[in-house]
This record gives C-alpha cells, sequence and structure tokens, in this order.
C-alpha cells in the first residue's frame, strides 16, 4: 500500500499539532490561574465562590494556612471564622458542607493532616447526618462527591486542567481582573447569614414553618427509625470516635450545638424514638471525651440562652452568626469544656425540658 501524499501527512500533523498546543494553551490557563486553588491559594484575583460546597472545599483545604479548623454541616454555615480566630487566638479557616456525613467529616480532615495538621479542631457536630448515611455522595442535587480535587493524582490533575467549566472560570478570572466583568461572590467564610442572603430570615415565623413540616409530615416507622439509629451509631463508631483517638496530637472541640425547643418538640412528636435517637448521640459524645484526653465537649443543647432564642434561628435548629460568636467567646472562656458527666446530665435535664415545653404558639 502506498504511503499517503505527503501534504496530507502534513496536514493531519498540523492539525494535530494546534490540538496539542490549544490543549496545553488552555490547560497551562487553568494551572497559572487554577479557579478552584488547587494547587495555592489565589493572589492576583478574588477566589470564585463555587455554589457547592463540596467542590470549594477542596481547595480551602489544600491551600488556605490556618492552625485552627472550624468544621460542621449545615449549622456552622453562618459561623465566620474570624470570630472563633478572635476568640481563641489562633487562625481559624471554616469548612462547612450542608449533609456533611461522618465519611465526609474524616475525608475532609484526612485531606488537610495531607497538608498541613491543624493544632485545633473545633467540630459543630448533629446527630442527624450521622443517621442518614456513611456514603459520600449520597444527594442527587450535589452530583458525585469530588474526590479528583482533594487528593488528586496525575489523571486528576490532568481532568482538573482539562476542564470546560474550569477553563471558563479561568478566563472569567482574567477578565474581570482586566476590568472587563465583575464576578457575583459571596463571603465563603460567612454563606448563608443574612448579610450574605437577605431572603433568609429569623423569629417565630421562620422557626415555626420548619416545625410543622416535622411534627406534620409523615410519621417514620418502627423500622425506618430503628435502622437510623443503627446508622448513627455505625458512623459514630466507624468513622468518627476512632478518627479522634488516632490523632491525640490534635486537640478536637466538639460543640453540641444550640437548638430550639422547638426542634426537640417537633422530633418528639414524629416519634418519641428519634427523640431518644438524638439523646442517645449525646451519650456517645460523653462517652468519647472519657475515652479521648484531647476531646473537649462544650454543650450548648441544654443552654437557656439559646433554647428559646427564636430571634436568632432561621427555623429550629440552623442559627445566626451572632450565636456562633456567643459559641466562639464561650470556649474561650471555658477551654477545659463540660466534661462527660456535665454532658450527661444535660442529657437528662434536656428530656425533662422537652417534656414540660411550652411553644410560643
Amino acid at each position: 500500500m502506498s504511503s499517503p501524499p505527503r501534504k496530507h501527512l502534513t496536514g493531519f500533523l498540523a492539525l494535530y499539532g494546534a490540538l496539542a498546543v490549544c490543549l496545553l494553551g488552555t490547560a497551562g490557563l487553568v494551572w497559572a490561574v487554577d479557579p478552584l486553588q488547587v494547587f495555592r491559594r489565589a493572589s492576583f484575583y478574588e477566589p470564585i465562590i463555587e455554589s457547592d460546597e463540596r467542590t470549594q472545599n477542596a481547595g480551602l483545604l489544600r491551600s488556605y494556612p490556618a492552625q485552627g479548623l472550624l468544621i460542621g454541616s449545615s449549622l456552622s454555615q453562618a459561623c465566620r471564622a474570624d470570630d472563633f480566630t478572635k476568640a481563641l487566638g489562633t487562625d481559624f479557616l471554616r469548612i462547612s458542607a450542608a449533609g456533611m456525613t461522618a465519611k465526609e467529616w474524616r475525608y475532609f480532615l484526612e485531606t488537610r493532616i495531607m497538608r498541613r495538621k491543624p493544632a485545633r479542631v473545633v467540630d459543630i457536630q448533629y446527630w442527624f447526618t450521622f443517621g442518614r448515611t456513611n456514603a459520600m455522595d449520597f444527594r442527587e442535587e450535589y452530583g458525585a462527591f469530588p474526590t479528583h480535587l482533594y487528593q488528586p493524582g496525575a489523571l486528576d490533575i490532568a481532568k482538573y486542567l482539562i476542564n470546560y467549566d474550569n477553563i471558563g472560570m479561568a478566563i472569567n478570572v482574567l477578565a474581570e481582573a482586566a476590568g472587563f466583568s465583575a464576578i457575583e461572590r459571596i463571603d465563603f467564610q460567612s454563606r448563608n447569614s443574612p448579610e450574605a442572603d437577605p431572603r433568609r430570615t429569623t423569629g417565630v415565623a421562620s422557626v415555626r414553618r420548619l416545625y410543622n413540616q416535622i411534627a406534620g409530615g409523615r410519621k417514620p416507622d418502627a423500622a425506618f427509625l430503628a435502622a437510623e439509629r443503627n446508622r448513627m451509631l455505625a458512623a459514630f463508631d466507624e468513622f468518627y470516635a476512632p478518627f479522634i483517638l488516632d490523632h491525640q496530637e490534635i486537640q478536637f472541640d466538639i460543640v453540641v450545638p444550640p437548638f430550639t425547643l422547638a426542634y426537640y418538640q417537633a422530633f418528639k412528636s414524629a416519634g418519641v424514638y428519634r427523640l431518644n435517637t438524638i439523646l442517645l448521640f449525646r451519650q456517645k459524645l460523653a462517652e468519647l471525651a472519657r475515652e479521648a484526653p484531647n476531646v473537649r465537649i462544650h454543650d450548648f443543647g441544654v443552654d437557656d440562652r439559646f433554647l428559646s432564642d427564636y430571634d436568632n434561628f432561621y427555623d429550629t435548629h440552623h442559627f445566626s452568626a451572632t450565636i456562633c460568636a456567643r459559641i466562639a467567646d464561650d470556649i474561650a472562656a471555658k477551654p477545659a469544656g463540660d466534661g462527660a458527666e456535665a454532658v450527661i446530665e444535660g442529657t437528662q435535664r434536656l428530656k425533662a425540658l422537652v417534656d414540660d415545653a411550652e411553644l410560643p404558639w
């Protein structure tokens, strides 16, 4: 068989060469701008804030230098890292993800330790996400968990560099730096606060709205509640407690978050077995505090200042930045925490409060 004409071969080589130059050029652009901050912290541009926190957190964990880490689910989204930095005297970075599971929690911390080990972790913990699932990417609206951004290998880096969305973000960043456009942003360390999202409101009406959804919704059957309890225990024993015990060099300040009494009442209405799961989670934290010398428990779950403070709650359990700042100040004022016995006593008190509570509607 005869070889193709030279001019055809030259054309093919020129085409492939042009494609290679385009790929290398776009990959070089993404690497230089690094819009998700996977390789380095943003320097010549303001960071782009991804609506998906699981995508955004990769760059924060890998590239932001801080000795302290504030971590939590949607409960911590209104918290400001600066409040904890000011109160505790350590530079803090906040990592949050709505619906964070115990497995995700561990993965976030493993990624952080690989880059720079935190000296202190303030952990705002929530029983509900322990009971939902032990998976990494369990809700369709989040899509697959972007593990390639957290602990990337060679193929993962290539995937990041040659990605249509990342190329678009890099071009937008350069356009903004040149004054041709403006990218809409929110403060990634104060997400979902009234300042960042004025549509969010606090007060009795907001609390009552979610209370009615929980208390008036379909009552889960006994099999569902038993499975939820068992998942919570399994997640705690497999992902949470062992990680803390294996990292004695890190101080864990575990925050039992403040909820309104309406929250506990709602779940009691939905099934007393579910309320017992919440109380069991508190018991597990107390047991961990006895076993782990690097754990400090800060119990705000029975704090009278917050149980009926509806003006600082968006719903039955998501609290405002004002409460977050109080939490930071209280941790600073009581660095040893509340102790296991105090948490157990608080659990009994909470149970009595829920039984006798009167709601403001």
